[in-house]
């Protein structure tokens, strides 16, 4: 359906920005997404591109709901679940944008115990990872968080935020996840892109 990166930043800038001035989209609106289009759809692409499957999908900070919409536009998981402390002000539009997907959210701190055990009865082929950014949330969420990602598990804030930079650096030096990609853009937000080796039967 989609044969080009630039379709697929087409499709997402007509779907709505946070703010156009910040994220670069086309208008505010819409799905309200906090995502650089040029970086979500080099990563929508790349998983395009390499026939990745995505039935089941867990992010850790939603906000609006943006980029849930976007995975689910593009990958239809059967799974789709969420975790945000509903903080940021523009996720009281969350309902309303996702009202025709069905997802499972826990409304809360992703650190809580409660809100591990609404995401430990599943594992999940992809993680995008966009909460808290300071460096103790961001390691705690990888602690927790990663031996339940399957398949792949992405950070978003990678250039943008020192804490993630330096929770994902270290992290990385010693887990079964190799990096293979990291979407960038003029905005220097970034996301960066695992794949879990350790299911890796090649």
């Amino acid at each position: 359906m989609y044969e080009t990166r630039q379709e697929v930043k087409s499709s997402i800038l007509k779907m709505g920005s946070e703010n156009k001035n910040w994220f670069r989209g086309t208008w505010t609106g819409g799905i309200c997404s906090q995502q650089v289009p040029s970086e979500i759809s080099g990563l929508v692409f790349w998983l395009l591109e390499n026939e990745v499957k995505i039935d089941s999908f867990l992010e850790i900070g939603s906000a609006a709901g943006g980029n849930v919409f976007i995975f689910d536009h593009f990958f239809k998981p059967k799974t789709i679940r969420l975790i945000d402390n509903n903080s940021q002000p523009r996720c009281k539009l969350r309902p309303k944008i996702l009202k025709d997907i069905l997802y499972e959210e826990f409304v809360g701190d992703s650190q809580t115990v409660d809100a591990r055990n609404f995401a430990a009865t599943h594992n999940y082929d992809f993680i995008f990872i966009d909460a808290d950014h300071s460096y103790n949330a961001v390691k705690s969420d990888i602690n927790f968080y990663s031996p339940l990602a399957s398949q792949y598990i992405a950070f978003h804030d990678y250039f943008q935020c020192v804490g993630v930079n330096q929770a994902v650096n270290e992290w990385r030096q010693n887990n079964n996840f190799k990096c293979v990609k990291i979407f960038g853009s003029k905005q220097k937000v970034g996301i960066i892109l695992f794949q879990n080796m350790g299911n890796d039967e090649k």
